[in-house]
């Protein structure tokens, strides 16, 4: 499994998804993975406030610059 804190979510420029920047703490994201998003009204049991969203790509940033890549393991900041 993995954990990610995400920390800021900029609409992208046809404002149909989001880029988001966050920090893996645990585990490792892979591109095609399915992952649950909670949201901050979300309580343990309940699917209220709950999304499954795929990750379509994964970067990890590199100065101002991102660098695509499939897999980005913990302790790194990653673009979804």
């Amino acid at each position: 499994e993995v954990m990610i804190y995400i920390s800021k979510k900029i609409p992208a420029q046809d404002g149909s998804r989001f880029l988001c920047f966050g920090r893996i703490f645990s585990g490792t994201v892979v591109s095609g993975t399915n992952v649950r998003v909670l949201g901050p009204d979300y309580r343990p049991g309940s699917t209220s406030d709950l999304q499954i969203k795929n990750i379509t790509s994964v970067g990890v940033m590199v100065g101002d610059r991102c660098m695509p890549m499939n897999s980005v393991p913990a302790g790194n900041v990653v673009a979804l």
